[in-house]
Formats: C-alpha cells, structure tokens, sequence
C-alpha cells in the first residue's frame, strides 16, 4: 500500500472580520492544553465577540501585533485553521513570541515550525534581531520544540526574572537573515 502525503499546512495573517475564528481557536487551544497559557477558558469564554473582533482587527495589518494562522486541508479538501501564534514588536527589536499553539492531529507535521518560521518573517520585516518567548516549566514538551529549533534557555535577565514569578523559563534565539524560510503556499 502506498501512503499519499498530505499537503502542509500554509500560514496567513489574520482578516478583519475574523474576530469569531480567533474566538473559536482561542478556545480550542484552551480546551487542549489550560496550563499552557497565561489565560483561563473562563476568562476567554467571558470576553465579549467586539473585543475578539477588536483584537483581530489590530493584529491584521502593521508592525506593531500579528496573529498568524495555520491553515491546513481537511479529510474532505476543506481547509481548516489548525495552529496560531502571536507575535509583539518590543521596542528593544525583539519579537516577543506567545500564544503557540497546534492541533493535536497536526503536531509532528512541521506546522510549528512553519509557524515560527512565519512569525519571524513578520518580525524581520520591521528589523527584528531576536525572538523572545515564555514557556511554563512543566510543558516539556513544548519547551523540546522549541529548544530543536535553536532557542536556548536565558537565565539572569529582567525577562527570565519575571518569567520564573509564573513558573516560566524565558527561551531565545537570533533572527539571523538566513534562518527564516522563504513562504510555502498562501
């Protein structure tokens, strides 16, 4: 029997218009993993559709805030969003990292990967010289990801201080111009 690859998932910004995606994956990634975030599904439940929209909309278009989503075909060639980031412009030029998450059925299928990479892309665009994110320590395996893709624990920073108040490790890596691919699909 011959297996059929599956396409890879492509990742996009996300619309105007698109308050109620990032509600439901928001959500999604809530009930898939609760400790891995810095919010409750209680908290995201409680928001109201104009504040999903609001968020949306300032992540749409700028440099300042972007969500990105990965968007994947389906068992019956729909597509689907199956993984989000967001990304934050320091004024320091670093791109602060939060908010990764994937499917379940898509973990293992480069779709994080794509989705760092894209991210980063994003941030090189406004002169991003390095990525900054949290990850609680007892997401191993979250923290395995990212260590392959290259970011190393910091210790003894302002950043690794107020991460360690929440039982988080800050990870970091440079964004080194040939490090960020070049965009797959649309």
């Amino acid at each position: 029997m011959t297996s059929v690859a599956r396409p890879r998932a492509s990742v996009r910004r996300i619309r105007v218009g698109e308050g109620p995606l990032l509600r439901a994956l928001r959500i999604e990634s809530l009930t898939d993993a609760p400790a891995a975030f810095g919010q409750t599904i209680v908290e995201a439940l409680g928001r109201e559709d104009a504040e999903w929209e609001a968020m949306a909309t300032a992540a749409a278009s700028g440099d300042d805030r972007t969500w990105l989503l990965a968007i994947a075909p389906g068992p019956d060639g729909s597509r689907r969003a199956v993984g989000t980031v967001t990304g934050k412009r320091r004024l320091d030029g670093t791109l602060l990292v939060f908010s990764m998450w994937v499917a379940p059925d898509q973990r293992g299928r480069g779709v994080g990967r794509a989705l760092v990479d894209a991210v980063e892309r994003w941030g090189r665009g406004w002169g991003a010289r390095r990525t900054l994110l949290w990850v609680f320590v007892a997401n191993e395996g979250a923290r395995r990801f990212y260590e392959t893709l290259g970011f190393a624990r910091e210790t003894g920073t302002d950043d690794a201080r107020a991460g360690a108040g929440f039982d988080a490790v800050v990870l970091t890596r440079s964004i080194a111009p040939g490090r960020v691919r070049a965009r797959r699909g649309g």
